[in-house]
């Protein structure tokens, strides 16, 4: 799911917002909240009428009064994205109320943990093949994705690599839930909507390799870290 906030005004955009949502969506998947494919989270005037909507596909807008600081133009980049992730929330507890769906004990936990930090890493995909668990993990901050696969092999950490890395600007979460498939058992694959290379993982050798969708690249070195 994914979710977005918008005002007509200066003082918040779908684009300054977008990192700030990339990683509150990433909780909510992480808290296992994942009802809503999307929600759109509208900042309203002191005169407008909130609502919640909902559409076809699993998707619910909500348009919310929330009051912002009087200069909040003028605040730096971090005083912003606190402002910003109230509206969110507010925004989040009217689709709580309105259907249940979410937890709102769970979203105030989520709320206190963006407060202290906006830097987290997350397991996105598991895969065993045989004694060997390979986890795609995505570390997230409020301006890249770094991604690692994490190789267990007879419950012992064999190495955890660094394979791709992206801008948070502009990025929704259908853009960035990558794909993990095995192509055999010590190969593989990964692949996503918007990655412009196709990553190949060699457990046993523990590095990786890609190549331009649809025509093969340079290989090129991964960063690994071995695990003791």
């Amino acid at each position: 799911m994914s979710t977005s906030a918008s005002t007509s005004g200066p003082a918040i955009t779908g684009e300054e917002t977008a990192p700030l949502c990339l990683i509150y969506s990433f909780l909510l998947h992480a808290c296992g909240l994942d009802h809503y494919k999307r929600i759109a989270i509208t900042l309203l005037g002191d005169n407008e009428d909130e609502v919640v909507t909902r559409s076809p596909g699993k998707k619910i807008a909500v348009a919310v009064r929330h009051p912002l600081p009087e200069d909040i133009a003028a605040k730096d980049h971090e005083e912003r994205n606190k402002a910003f992730l109230e509206v969110i929330h507010a925004g989040l507890l009217r689709v709580a109320a309105f259907e249940h769906k979410l937890d709102a004990g769970v979203l105030e936990s989520i709320r206190k943990r963006m407060k202290s930090d906006l830097s987290f890493e997350f397991a996105c995909l598991s895969a065993m093949m045989g004694p060997v668990q390979a986890t795609l993990r995505v570390h997230a901050d409020m301006d890249r994705l770094d991604y690692y696969v994490l190789v267990v092999e007879g419950g012992r950490i064999k190495f955890k690599l660094w394979i791709y890395s992206r801008s948070t600007s502009g990025v929704h979460v259908a853009d960035v839930l990558l794909n993990m498939v095995w192509k055999d058992e010590n190969e593989l694959v990964i692949s996503g909507k918007g990655m412009e290379v196709e990553v190949h993982v060699l457990i046993q050798e523990g590095r990786a390799w890609s190549r331009r969708v649809g025509r093969i690249g340079k290989v090129r070195r991964a960063r690994k870290e071995v695990m003791a």
